[in-house]
């Protein structure tokens, strides 16, 4: 296929380029970490976290529940972009039950639950022992 007008496609090209190696290696930037953050019937879901390097602390955590895989410590943060890397926030990926490095049994959507019931939602917990493991994190929810 020959493109009529390339030189929309050479710019875009150009620019990520750019940008990348503006943001250099995500190591310089992060350090890694994966957990299995334990849930209250004793399932454990895959988390993996990245803590930013050379900054002063405490700083506040982003997390992203995902079907589609957290990913490992081995691979760079998933869209971090230039103002949440300066921001300096823990990036936090997490399986859903049943589905990549988590245990348990996927459910596409889960019942809602009465205000009263005495289940709390997973992304609350994992938030709750992602402060209370990571030293740099900030407290305040």
């Amino acid at each position: 296929m020959i493109f009529k007008r390339p030189l929309p496609l050479v710019f875009l090209i150009l620019a990520q380029a750019s940008a990348f190696a503006q943001q250099g290696r995500w190591q310089d930037n992060w350090d890694a970490k994966e957990a299995m953050i334990p849930m209250r019937d004793g399932v454990k879901l895959h988390t993996v976290f990245y803590v930013p390097k050379n900054k002063k602390g405490p700083f506040p955590i982003l997390l992203e529940r995902t079907p589609y895989g957290a990913g490992s410590a081995h691979g760079g943060p998933q869209r971090a972009t230039k103002p949440i890397v300066e921001a300096g926030y823990i990036l936090a990926w997490q399986d859903v039950r049943g589905k990549g490095g988590s245990e348990g049994l996927f459910e596409n959507v889960r019942p809602i639950l009465p205000k009263k019931s005495p289940r709390s939602p997973a992304s609350m917990k994992s938030a709750t022992v992602a402060i209370q493991t990571m030293p740099s994190a900030n407290t305040r929810r």
